[in-house]
């Protein structure tokens, strides 16, 4: 798949919508081996000949990276579910993706919090600024 710089078009919205429902239903009904946390289907990228699909996932309560496996490697199955609820002509091929931005986010503000201290986000500062700002009172 290539990457895109145009918007998706209605049909591709539509598929895409289709199967995140579809994944959905099927990850919370399925028993796949070796699954044990919660799987949440963030997004669905199809290309423009509607044959392919990016899944993009987040998982708690098991390690991201296994999760992918586990899908990746159960995608026949996954797959042949989609067909089964499907009245399009062409079903996309899907894959699997971990998304770990909130996991690189959390690395980030922990990497913040080590160099400015805890961020108070009612007040806009960091810990070392609000310890300031009570000296002055």
């Amino acid at each position: 798949m290539r990457a895109s710089h145009r918007q998706p078009s209605v049909r591709m919205r539509r598929v895409g919508a289709f199967l995140t429902e579809r994944l959905t239903d099927i990850l919370r009904t399925e028993e796949l081996p070796g699954l044990s946390g919660i799987i949440t289907i963030l997004k669905v990228e199809v290309t423009p000949d509607l044959r392919e699909a990016k899944v993009w996932f987040s998982s708690l309560g098991q390690d991201t990276a296994a999760v992918e496996k586990i899908l990746n490697r159960n995608l026949y199955p996954i797959q042949g579910q989609l067909y089964q609820g499907a009245t399009m002509r062409i079903v996309p091929k899907i894959r699997f993706y971990a998304d770990t931005s909130t996991e690189y986010a959390a690395h980030i503000s922990e990497v913040f919090d080590k160099l400015h201290g805890p961020f108070d986000s009612a007040r806009g500062h960091g810990e070392k600024t609000r310890i300031h700002d009570q000296d002055r009172a």
